[in-house]
C-alpha cells in the first residue's frame, strides 16, 4: 500500500488577514508608504498591514503557511497576486507532510 499525496483539486483553501506586530516603517524605505498603511488601518482597512495565513484542509487535517509584512488594497489584490498561489502549494505540502506522517504510523500498525 503506497501512500499518495493530495492535489489542490482534493482540498478546500482558506486565507486569513491577521494583524501584523512588525512596524510598517521598518519595511517601507519612502515614508509616505508607511503612511498610507497607517491611514488606510485607521479607515478599517485590514488588508494595508497584515500576516497573510493560508489553509489547506482535508476531512480533519490541516496544513498553513504564513507570510508577514504583507500590505495590499484588499483581498481580491492578494488573491491575485503570486505571493497567494505560492502560498497555497506550500500550506498543501504542509498538509500532505502531516498526513504522510501520520500514514506512515498508522501502516506500521497494520499487519501485511
Amino acid at each position: 500500500m503506497q501512500f499518495h499525496e493530495l492535489s489542490e483539486s482534493e482540498v478546500t483553501f482558506s486565507l486569513e488577514c491577521e494583524p501584523e506586530d512588525d512596524r510598517p516603517e521598518d519595511h517601507f524605505s519612502e515614508p509616505e508608504d508607511a503612511q498610507w498603511v497607517r491611514d488606510e488601518l485607521n479607515s478599517g482597512n485590514d488588508w494595508a498591514w497584515f500576516t497573510a495565513k493560508v489553509t489547506a484542509q482535508w476531512k480533519n487535517w490541516k496544513g498553513t503557511d504564513y507570510l508577514g509584512a504583507c500590505s495590499y488594497n484588499s483581498e481580491a489584490e492578494f488573491r491575485a497576486d503570486d505571493y497567494f498561489a505560492s502560498m497555497k502549494s506550500e500550506a498543501l505540502a504542509d498538509l500532505n507532510r502531516t498526513l504522510r506522517a501520520e500514514w506512515c504510523v498508522l501502516s506500521a500498525r497494520c499487519e501485511g
